[in-house]
């Protein structure tokens, strides 16, 4: 009994060794798994970083290329609008100071009409150029028919100058 009892104690520590051996190796394969796995998930999260990094800094990059074209495009119409003003304040300058003199040419003819001798005649006048064609007319006509006829022209001559 000594001997079947003994027997079955070792058996069953070798029993129970090898249990745990086989656990022990099933547990090292499951670490040696999870490890890989670890491995992995850090290299997959090493590459998402580095492809969200460039990715940031191209967004960044194009980011900051717009805003400088904004700003020119700004600096660029700020210039130019600058220049169409000094353009235009120019050209107004000149205006004001044609109208300025067109003002003193129309004051001092105004002086000269009413300094003129004529200014009371032409006042009291009132015949409309059309009037004053007609009359011219009619007096080339009679000086046109006095050359024709010698002996009308001193005749003709007093009624031109009515």
């Amino acid at each position: 009994m000594d001997q079947s009892g003994s027997d079955i104690v070792p058996d069953n520590r070798e029993a129970e060794l090898q249990r745990k051996t086989e656990e022990n190796c099933n547990l090292v394969e499951q670490v040696s798994k999870l490890k890989n796995q670890l491995d992995d998930c850090k290299s997959q999260l090493v590459v998402d970083s580095i492809t969200l990094e460039s990715s940031f800094e191209v967004e960044k990059r194009k980011a900051a290329e717009e805003i400088a074209t904004l700003q020119r495009l700004v600096h660029e119409t700020i210039e130019e609008s600058s220049s169409t003003r000094t353009l235009y304040d120019d050209e107004l300058s000149k205006l004001q100071s044609y109208i300025q003199q067109l003002q003193k040419e129309i004051i001092d003819l105004k002086h000269e009409k009413n300094q003129s001798p004529h200014h009371l005649t032409q006042e009291h006048s009132s015949l409309a150029p059309s009037q004053v064609l007609n009359v011219l007319t009619k007096g080339l006509k009679k000086l046109g028919e006095s050359i024709e006829d010698p002996k009308k022209v001193s005749h003709k001559k007093y009624m031109i100058a009515v």
